[in-house]
């Protein structure tokens, strides 16, 4: 015989959040840069909050003219808004060229069409041959990401060398870049309000 349940209108579904992110109205994801394979030399650049294999380990310039990346999240299937200062943790290698930068911006990308939300931050290096772990924050305008919407965060890196790889890009979850003192991830630490 059947065992009758109770009627009730309490959600079976129960939502934890830590104290800090209610207090403050904001939580925190962290994604985590990789590349994928494509096709012979072409690569995808992605941002996942699972620490995934990267298929290069890092990459780096070729010339010396200035190398776009863009890392993108999936797109989203809800709703969420950003607000707050984002993180970004990126570790490169500098092997020939003191007039190395890196510039940090973030994007929100609907269909093709780019909108920045923070201002950009140049990182510049210091030394002609050193490992930088660099951690930067930037400061977004309070977005809305509608279904579909996706994150990219966009780095510029640039170096004066013609040299190969003057200037490398770390960009594995698993940290397997053998590099002294630094980590060989590349993060995204995104603020996103809390909807009560």
């Amino acid at each position: 015989m059947a065992m009758l349940q109770p009627f009730t209108t309490a959600s079976p579904i129960q939502a934890n959040f830590s104290f800090e992110d209610v207090s403050s109205g904001i939580g925190f994801l962290k994604y985590y840069g990789f590349n994928t394979y494509v096709v012979g030399d072409t690569r995808a650049y992605q941002l996942s909050p699972n620490t995934v294999y990267s298929y290069d380990i890092s990459t780096g310039n070729t010339d010396a003219n200035a190398k776009t990346f863009n890392f993108d999240t999936s797109v989203f299937t809800l709703p969420r808004t950003a607000k707050g200062t984002a993180i970004v943790n990126a570790c490169v290698a500098v092997s020939a060229s003191l007039n190395s930068t890196v510039k940090f911006e973030i994007f929100k990308v609907t269909g093709v069409t780019e909108t920045s939300i923070c201002s950009s931050v140049t990182w510049t290096a210091t030394a002609a041959t050193k490992n930088y772990s660099i951690c930067i924050p930037l400061t977004l305008t309070q977005t809305v990401f509608a279904s579909g919407d996706f994150i990219r965060l966009k780095l510029i890196v640039d170096s004066d060398s013609s040299t190969a790889n003057a200037l490398t890009l770390y960009h594995d979850p698993k940290n397997r870049g053998a590099l002294t003192d630094v980590m060989s991830e590349l993060s995204l630490n995104m603020p996103f309000a809390i909807e009560y």
